[in-house]
C-alpha cells in the first residue's frame, strides 16, 4: 500500500502559527490508513512525503540576517550548487529548522524552531513504523519517503540539514530511497517512481516558472537554484505582518488581531491572488489610522521588495514579468514607484493594479501542471509500467485522465494540502472576496496483492480521498469568556 500526502508546510511560527495539530495525523489520519490496510490486506506501506513539507522560507528569522546572507542574497547565492559549509545561511536553515537533541526531548530544542513547534507531529512520523505494527498486530515493511519541493529546497543544498531532517522524521535512507554520489554524499530525490503501484510522482513546481528556476533537464543543480518565488514568500508575505506589527507602536488602533489576520496570505494560493486579498482585507476597515497603517504597510513592504538585488536581476525567458520587475527596479522607475506608493493610497492604487493581475492568472482548465503531466517523458517509455502521474505543489486537488498509452489508462492526479486556504468567490456582481476553509488530502494506491475482493487478478488501484472543513475555532478562551461576561452585563443593565 503506498500512501501519499504533500504541503503539510510546517513552520517556525515566527510568521504566524499555521502549524498542523499532531491529532490531525493520530486521529484522522492513522485511522483511516489502518482501517484501510487491514480492510485490503496491505503487503507494506510505504508513505510518501511529496514536498513542502519543512517550509524554511516562511520565517522572520531571515529579516534577522543582513540581506547579503539571505538565500537569494550574495553569500546565499555563492553556496549554490557548492554549499560553504558552516555559512552564515546554513546556520540560519539550521536555527529555523533546529537539531534533534540527544536526549529527545522537546524541552532541549529552541521554541523558535519547526522542530519545537511541530514536535509531536514530528514524533508522530518518527515513531510510524512501530505504530502501523502495533496496531495491525503484525510486522510489514514500512517505509516513509520524502521527495524535495521548493519551499523545502535548501534541506538538499546543506547535508547538516539532510541529516537532521532525517532523524526528526524517522525518514527511510537506503540506496533505493535516496541518490548516493559516490558512495559518500546522499541527497533526497526529485521524482519518485514505483512500479508495484503505477506511479511517477514529483512536488511539481518544476511546472511554475515563479518556484522553479532550473532547466527542463531537472538535474540536481537546477533544483538548487533560487526561485523568484522564495523571494516573493518571505520578503513580501512574510514582510507583510511583521511591518504592519512594527507600526503598531505608531498606530495604537491596529490589533493583535488584525496582525494574525494579516498572517493568513501564507495560506493565499496562487501566490498572484496575495495583492487581491489584501484589498479585500482593507474594504474590511473603517478606521482612518487603521487604513493609514495598512497603506504604510503595503507602501514599505513594495519599495522594499524592488530594492532586493536578486529581483533587479532575476530573468526568466518564458516570461515578461522579469522584464517589467527589471524596469520597475531602475532608476528613474524605482523612484517613480516609491513616489506613487507614497501619494497614493491602497484603496485606490489597488484597484488600478488587480484588473492586470486578473489576466496573468489562469486558474482552472488547462494549467501549466495538467500540461506537464501529459507531457511526463517516462510513462511513454516502452517497458513503462506507469499509470498515475502525481505531483503537488499547487494545494488544490486535481484528478484529471491524460492518456491511454499501450492499454494503459493514464491519470493525472494532485495531492492537494493539508493546510487552510483561501478560496476566492466568483463574484460576478462585485469585487472578490476570499473564504478561509480547511483540507485535507491523500492518495491511497494498492499492488497487484492487495484489495483483492472482486477486484481483477493482477491489476493495480487507488483511492483518492478528500475532505473539506469550515469551522470557527476558538482561539482565545480568556478573551472569549471576558466578552460574553462583557454582553451578559449588557444585558442585565
Amino acid at each position: 500500500m503506498l500512501v501519499v500526502i504533500s504541503d503539510l508546510h510546517f513552520v517556525d511560527a515566527t510568521s504566524g502559527d499555521h502549524n498542523l495539530p499532531a491529532k490531525a495525523f493520530e486521529q484522522i489520519f492513522l485511522s483511516n490508513i489502518i482501517s484501510l490496510a487491514q480492510k485490503n490486506k496491505a503487503t507494506e506501506i510505504k508513505l510518501l512525503l511529496l514536498g513542502d513539507i519543512p517550509d524554511l522560507i516562511r520565517s522572520e528569522q531571515w529579516f534577522d540576517e543582513a540581506p547579503e546572507n539571505r538565500p537569494w542574497g550574495a553569500n546565499g547565492l555563492r553556496d549554490i550548487p557548492t554549499p560553504h559549509l558552516g555559512s552564515r545561511v546554513e546556520r540560519r536553515c539550521l536555527d529555523i529548522l533546529g537539531r534533534f537533541p540527544e536526549s529527545g526531548k522537546r524541552a532541549d530544542v529552541p521554541e523558535n524552531t519547526i522542530l519545537f513547534q511541530n514536535w509531536d507531529t514530528f514524533e508522530f512520523f518518527r515513531t510510524f513504523q512501530q505504530t502501523i505494527h502495533e496496531e495491525l498486530g503484525r510486522d510489514i515493511p514500512v517505509q516513509t519517503i520524502y521527495i524535495v519541493g521548493n519551499h523545502d529546497r535548501l534541506i538538499n543544498l546543506y547535508p547538516s540539514l539532510r541529516d537532521e531532517l532525517r532523524k526528526m522524521l524517522g525518514l527511510t535512507v537506503n540506496t533505493q530511497t535516496v541518490q548516493v554520489l559516490d558512495g559518500m554524499e546522499w541527497w533526497y530525490p526529485y521524482t519518485f517512481v514505483d512500479e508495484a503501484y503505477g506511479v511517477f510522482a514529483r512536488h511539481g513546481h518544476q511546472h511554475d516558472i515563479y518556484n522553479y528556476n532550473g532547466t527542463t533537464a531537472y538535474s540536481r543543480a537546477d533544483h538548487l537554484q533560487v526561485p523568484v518565488g522564495d523571494v516573493i514568500a518571505t520578503e513580501f508575505a512574510v514582510n507583510l505582518p511583521r511591518t504592519l506589527r512594527l507600526l503598531q507602536a505608531e498606530y495604537p488602533d491596529v490589533t493583535d488581531d488584525l496582525v494574525k489576520a494579516m498572517q493568513d496570505i501564507d495560506n493565499v494560493r496562487p501566490l498572484g491572488r496575495m495583492m487581491e486579498w489584501f484589498f479585500s482585507k482593507l474594504r474590511e476597515v473603517n478606521n482612518t489610522d487603521v487604513l493609514e497603517a495598512l497603506d504604510k504597510t503595503l507602501d514599505t513592504v513594495i519599495n522594499h521588495f524592488f530594492d532586493v538585488e536578486f529581483v533587479q536581476n532575476w530573468h526568466n525567458p518564458d516570461t515578461h514579468v522579469d522584464e517589467v520587475l527589471r524596469t520597475l527596479s531602475r532608476t528613474p522607475f524605482n523612484s517613480i514607484i516609491e513616489t506613487l506608493t507614497r501619494i497614493t493610497d491602497a484603496n485606490r492604487l489597488l484597484p488600478l493594479l488587480l484588473p492586470t493581475i486578473e489576466r496573468t492568472l489562469n486558474e482552472g482548465g488547462l494549467d501549466s501542471y495538467t500540461t506537464g503531466a501529459f507531457y511526463e517523458p517516462e510513462y511513454r517509455e516502452p517497458e513503462s509500467e506507469t499509470r498515475y502521474v502525481l505531483y503537488g505543489h499547487t494545494h488544490t486537488p486535481v484528478l484529471r485522465p491524460l492518456d491511454v498509452v499501450n492499454g494503459r489508462d493514464i491519470i493525472y492526479l494532485n495531492t492537494g494540502t493539508w493546510r487552510g486556504r483561501f478560496y476566492r468567490t466568483i463574484s460576478l456582481d462585485k469585487t472578490a472576496d476570499f473564504i478561509g476553509m480547511k483540507q485535507l488530502t491523500y492518495l491511497v494506491f494498492y499492488n497487484v496483492e492487495e484489495d483483492k475482493k472482486d477486484k481483477e487478478l493482477g491489476t493495480i488501484g487507488f483511492e483518492s480521498w478528500t475532505g473539506n472543513q469550515k469551522k470557527a475555532y476558538l482561539k482565545d478562551v480568556d478573551k472569549q469568556t471576558a466578552f460574553l461576561a462583557a454582553k451578559a452585563a449588557e444585558t442585565n443593565d
